[in-house]
Formats: structure tokens, sequence, C-alpha cells
């Protein structure tokens, strides 16, 4: 009998684990690859057209795309900061009541102020002048600027989609829930990677 050579045992079991590794795809659409927990990923389309993406992982790290760019965040000490290509673009500063997206140097660009009912977002830390996300009943908020009604967004149960509509046209994105934060998208100051981050950071409080 020829004596099992065990090195050669090593290397087999060591070529089973390699391939074993990669990434996969759930029939929700989120993934797992290596070194990545698995994601909850949000498709945002206007007019049915595919406009951005959010991806929310399980260790609550977060990914944008849009506009032809990957924006991948990171935790660094109380700040999340958001890159493209590892230069730096917006971060987060949290606060009890809400955050701030940032510019890197630190200058405010919007302010979040959350309360159960409603969220003001502004560019000045007094909330003068705020976007207001008031919540309603049967799914659904209105956004507001100045008392002026800018839109709505609502959950279809049928569809399993939130409908975010203003007279400028209609957001969509599938989602298995209601989330007031989707309301955001009529905030039409903001350019889109920032609504999209401030979705993402509600999203995951």
């Amino acid at each position: 009998m020829k004596k099992i050579n065990f090195l050669n045992l090593f290397f087999i079991a060591l070529s089973f684990t390699l391939l074993s590794c990669g990434s996969t795809e759930n029939q929700q659409g989120a993934t797992t690859t290596e070194n990545k927990s698995e994601a909850t990923i949000y498709e945002v389309k206007r007019d049915n057209v595919l406009v951005g993406k959010v991806a929310i992982y399980s260790d609550n790290s977060i990914q944008v795309e849009c506009n032809n760019r990957t924006f991948v965040s990171e935790m660094k000490g109380d700040k999340r900061k958001y890159s493209v290509d590892n230069e730096v673009w917006y971060e987060i500063k949290f606060k009890d009541e809400g955050f701030k997206l940032r510019s890197p140097d630190g200058k405010l660009l919007w302010k979040m102020k959350i309360a159960e009912d409603k969220i003001k977002i502004s560019d000045n830390e007094e909330n003068t002048n705020p976007y207001e996300l008031k919540l309603k009943e049967d799914n659904r908020c209105k956004v507001v600027r100045d008392e002026v009604e800018l839109g709505n967004a609502r959950w279809n149960a049928e569809t399993k989609t939130m409908e975010i509509e203003s007279e400028e046209g209609k957001f969509t994105v599938s989602s298995p829930v209601f989330y007031s934060a989707f309301g955001v998208l009529l905030a039409d100051e903001l350019v889109l990677e920032q609504q999209l981050i401030i979705v993402a950071e509600l999203l995951v409080r």
C-alpha cells in the first residue's frame, strides 16, 4: 500500500476552500463577497430610468452609486466619510437630534433634524427655510417648504414600491416597507448624490 502524502492532501483541501470563495447573490438581490457583508440594495428610478443605487451592508457601511461615481463610506472617529477612488467628497457628523452633511473641510452643506413626526433639511445651523418631510397616515409623507407642498412619498403595498412624486416627475424605489427617508428625493436644491447619501444615513438610523 502506498503511503499517504499529507502535504498533497493539504494543498487539495486548500484549493477547494479557495474555489468556494467569491461573490453570491440571493433572491432579493443582496450580495455577499469575500470580506464583504450582505447588502440590501435599493435601486432608484426616475420616470422608469435607473439613476442611482444605495447599498446598506449588515455592518451599516454604505455604498452609493450615481452619475457614474461610486461613493464608499468609512467610519473615522465620530464621522462617516464618503470617498470616490480614495478621495473624500463628503462627511457625516452625527448629532443626537440628527446629523450634518459636510464638505471634506467641514463646511456645512445640509443639516438634518429628526423628530418623531417630521424631518427637517436645511442649509444653515438655525434650521431656517427648511424642507420638511411630514409623516402622514396610510404609509405616506408630505414634502413641503415655506408651507408649499412639493410632493409626497407613499408606499404601494401591492407592488412593494416607494413612489415619490411631484410636478417635476416621479421616483420609484423597490422597498419591502414604507420609508419616509425617500422623500428627500424631492428636496430639489440637493444634487442627487447628496440626496442618496442622506437617504442612506436615514435608513441606517
